[in-house]
């Protein structure tokens, strides 16, 4: 269904550690979770979990992303594991980036908490050189959409915004951004802003028809503003819609679930031309992802087997 779209995705590169372990009673008679021969299971997190979702729905992924200059365990374990997913990826070597691990932690199959050990860095001159030569150069597959997944660690800048936004607006791409609270107003003019509620009302200081707000600060085609078990507002010029969320009985995990809308919308919107229905389906793989382990990824047959469409 999806396998003629081409996706470009940019972003904050992560690595999520899962831990598990069992709620017990200590001495005390309070409950405290005990990791006992804790084992760690690894997967790709932040923009690559991004480009997972797209490419498991049966896209064609390219993901670029920032990695330490030297050569790195975590640096071999992503390049693996996107190899792995068939995604390809332009990675830029920066000298003082480090890669953000988020150590995440599970009780009685349960989702509980998470501790980041990250050290942000700004893009380089160097990388942001790399980005220009590789959006004009002759081995990129001119994309369906471009993708933005900012979670404000370093690789979108004041330099990296702009010349992605004019990139993808001279070569009559639509853009999808993700952004994080520090860049938000400085997505103009993209195709759709999605973020949540609380991110939303801290840049544009207003909580009545938050969604509305947004798209007029912005001047975005659409503005869709998440709320969590709550469901989505959607704004647009002739839009403006709340689509309730898809009660789950079962909540293993959210992690990754705003991923897995995001990659559902963006392809149903780019097959359909319809914001609502886009944002229908996004809500449905959202509802889908939440029951899933270790930032579980959803497929088409997913959403079939959920009477999507």
């Amino acid at each position: 269904m999806y396998s003629d779209y081409n996706i470009l995705v940019v972003g904050d590169g992560m690595i999520d550690e899962w831990i598990e372990g069992v709620a017990e009673r200590n001495e005390h008679g309070r409950t405290e979770m005990r990791m006992v021969n804790p084992v760690k299971t690894r997967t790709l997190g932040g923009v690559y979990n991004m480009a997972v979702n797209f490419r498991s729905l049966g896209a064609n992924v390219c993901c670029v992303a920032m990695v330490p200059k030297e050569s790195t365990v975590g640096n071999q374990y992503i390049q693996i594991a996107l190899n792995q997913k068939g995604i390809a990826y332009n990675l830029f070597a920066s000298g003082d980036y480090k890669i953000t691990v988020q150590e995440r932690y599970f009780c009685d199959d349960k989702y509980k908490t998470w501790v980041s050990y990250s050290k942000p860095a700004q893009a380089t001159n160097k990388t942001v050189e790399d980005l220009f030569q590789y959006l004009h150069g002759d081995s990129i597959v001119v994309p369906d959409a471009l993708v933005i997944w900012d979670y404000d660690e370093g690789m979108l800048t004041e330099s990296t915004i702009p010349m992605l936004l004019l990139w993808a607006r001279t070569n009559h791409i639509p853009v999808i951004v993700d952004p994080k609270l520090n860049n938000f107003t400085k997505y103009k003019d993209v195709e759709i802003l999605k973020s949540n509620d609380n991110e939303a009302l801290q840049a544009v200081g207003s909580n009545v028809c938050l969604a509305n707000k947004v798209r007029e600060e912005l001047d975005c085609k659409y503005a869709i503003v998440t709320r969590g078990d709550k469901g989505m507002s959607v704004a647009g010029e002739d839009v403006n819609l709340f689509i309730k969320s898809h009660k789950v009985a079962d909540v293993v995990c959210d992690v990754g679930a705003g991923d897995a809308t995001l990659a559902a919308l963006t392809l149903e919107y780019l097959r359909t031309g319809d914001i609502e229905r886009a944002c229908e389906v996004g809500n449905i793989a959202g509802s889908i992802a939440v029951t899933n382990k270790y930032c579980g990824s959803i497929t088409v047959e997913d959403l079939e087997n959920r009477n999507a469409w």
